[in-house]
């Protein structure tokens, strides 16, 4: 149903990616991070969907770049990845 007439409600839950959807990812993470604006650094998060096309190859539909919810409810561990990973790009103090 509709949330305040605006969206649909959405119930999410998690699964891992083919190897196939692993490779299409990688590589629009890749051509992401080759872009001059990216300053060749890696996201911190990224969502990549893609959906199967005709032939049954991978297409993309969206890159995520932000989220609010990180989806911390389907996998708790999240949480602990991104903190570590925002602490490993902190410039070190002398």
């Amino acid at each position: 149903g509709l949330v305040e007439g605006l969206f649909a409600a959405e119930q999410i839950t998690s699964r891992g990616p083919t190897s196939t959807e692993r490779q299409a990812a990688t590589a629009v993470i890749d051509a992401l991070v080759s872009l001059p604006i990216s300053g060749g650094v890696r996201p911190l998060y990224a969502r990549v969907d893609l959906l199967e096309g005709d032939e049954g190859q991978p297409l993309l539909l969206e890159l995520e770049l932000a989220e609010p919810s990180l989806f911390f409810a389907q996998a708790p561990e999240a949480a602990d990845r991104l903190i570590e990973a925002v602490i490993a790009r902190m410039p070190q103090r002398d």
